[in-house]
């Protein structure tokens, strides 16, 4: 298996699709944790209401998600300069003879 180029678009969406699964179920989870968490203990500053916290969830999700699509952009032209310059990765896979013995019984 040789891997001598990463198509970076492929990459981006990846990113994308990646960032976007992540976001929708780590941000929210983190926010409504945090949330919970400021108002048992009293912390909960006054004029913050729910539609505030759920713009930043929205918010946190796109910035995570672009910063997630920039890297795989940034890792993907990474690779094919480094491909481009020694040959890219190449994997050797061997396969494994299967024996099968009989015990005594």
């Amino acid at each position: 298996l040789i891997v001598r180029k990463v198509y970076v678009i492929r990459a981006a969406l990846f990113g994308l699709l990646f960032g976007l699964v992540i976001g929708i179920f780590f941000v929210p989870a983190s926010l409504y944790g945090l949330w919970s968490l400021s108002e048992e203990r009293g912390l909960t500053p006054e004029g913050i209401e729910s539609k505030d916290v759920v713009m930043f969830g929205i918010l946190a999700i796109v910035i995570f998600t672009l910063i997630i699509v920039l890297c795989t952009l940034v890792f993907a032209l990474f690779y094919n300069l480094i491909a481009r310059l020694g040959g890219g990765l190449h994997v050797d896979l061997e396969e494994k003879e299967e024996t099968l013995s009989v015990g005594s019984v």
